[in-house]
């Protein structure tokens, strides 16, 4: 695939994907709808966490991109950095919408068209996408259900939230009971 097709599909991807996010945060303020403004954070959450989660990842199985089964050699194929937050990011749209394929199906094509831009760039096999997509959807998912359980029942429940400190920022985690 020629490199400009590549780069086209990959931000065909992303901006819709983001700029989703974005908008219902934004339709959750203009029209007071508490849960919109909750799912977008908690997406925006997902696609921070994701982030991370592909950043630890990467360097664990450190697979390179000159061999399908070349895990463990230091390179970062596995999982796509790109496409793991973009599916992410799919998610808590998709949510929002109670998995309606009105909104499925356009936000998770748009996270899969990254996908194929990574692999035309020649930076991914198809099965670190298919694994992004597990680690970004399945990040969000669960950050949904923590939240979900949380609001149910506040106390005795896990709790994760941005963490800051004089050496540097994360994810902190705690649980209370």
């Amino acid at each position: 695939m020629p490199s400009g097709t590549a780069t086209r599909l990959q931000d065909f991807g992303q901006w819709p994907v983001y700029g989703s996010a974005m908008a219902l945060y934004g339709y959750g303020l203009v029209e007071d709808d508490g849960r919109a403004r909750r799912v977008a954070l908690t997406d925006a959450e997902g696609i921070g966490v994701a982030a991370v989660l592909t950043a630890v990842l990467q360097p664990a199985f450190g697979r390179r991109h000159r061999g399908h089964a070349d895990f463990f050699s230091g390179g970062t194929s596995f999982p796509s950095g790109h496409a793991t937050p973009a599916f992410a990011g799919a998610a808590g749209i998709s949510e929002y919408f109670d998995n309606a394929w009105y909104a499925s199906i356009p936000a998770y094509a748009a996270a899969t068209a990254v996908g194929f831009g990574r692999i035309g760039h020649d930076a991914h096999w198809l099965s670190d996408i298919a694994a992004s997509a597990v680690f970004g959807a399945g990040t969000t998912e669960l950050l949904l259900y923590l939240h979900r359980g949380h609001e149910e029942e506040p106390s005795g429940r896990w709790h994760i939230f941005p963490a800051t400190g004089p050496e540097g920022a994360g994810v902190g985690v705690s649980f209370t009971w």
